[in-house]
């Protein structure tokens, strides 16, 4: 094995179920939730295992491997924490127009389309 990993206390049954069913695990003295777990399976190698943590007020990325069912964690990123990129501003929101012409329309289709940014007709 390559590189040593430290412990963490998430098992690989918990961090499954917990991705799988939008539940949380303890880490490092908290319950956080697990968005993300991607595992190569049967492979101890750093890193053959990534998983993805809500912290609730941060996102955390853990590289690593699992050892006897425990994640082993060889690094960690913090992919949001960036603070050079401005935040992304949503855009209008989207809104539906009820088209009342039929030209050039099969006459299948439905008679809605979408409109981004302006308001429903009347």
């Amino acid at each position: 094995m390559g590189e040593e990993g430290r412990p963490t206390g998430i098992h690989y049954e918990d961090a499954q179920n917990a991705a799988n069913h939008g539940g949380s695990v303890d880490f490092e003295g908290r319950k956080v939730r697990i968005i993300g777990f991607n595992s190569k399976t049967g492979t101890e190698e750093a890193p053959s295992a990534q998983l993805d943590l809500d912290l609730g007020d941060e996102y955390l990325v853990l590289l690593g491997y699992f050892s006897a069912g425990e994640f082993m964690e060889t690094s960690r990123e913090r992919p949001l924490s960036d603070a050079t990129q401005p935040p992304i501003e949503p855009g209008p929101p989207a809104r539906y127009i009820k088209s009342t012409s039929q030209k050039g329309r099969s006459p299948k289709a439905p008679a809605w389309s979408l409109n981004e940014g302006t308001a429903l007709a009347q």
